[in-house]
């Protein structure tokens, strides 16, 4: 569940949909290479959300594992949305 604002450097916390946004991180799919790598447990969606303060300037992606990573947005990026 979603009780504060994925950014670790904000302390808001979630209260409403209408303010911020949600992100829903997937789990990549794994390329097991052998039995020990098929017995591990299974990753599930997560969501995360960003406050109205942190989401015009950053994004939640997944990193090359399919864990939850906290990225700013570059100017580039803020100019074309």
């Amino acid at each position: 569940m979603v009780s504060k604002c994925a950014n670790p450097s904000c302390g808001c916390s979630f209260r409403y949909f209408r303010g911020g946004t949600l992100f829903l991180v997937e789990p990549r799919a794994s390329s097991a290479t052998n039995e020990a790598d098929f017995r591990e447990p299974r990753r599930h969606s997560e969501y995360f959300w960003l406050c109205e303060a942190c989401a015009p300037a950053m994004t939640v992606t997944a990193d090359w594992q399919g864990r939850p990573r906290i990225e700013s947005l570059t100017h580039t990026e803020l100019l074309a949305s």
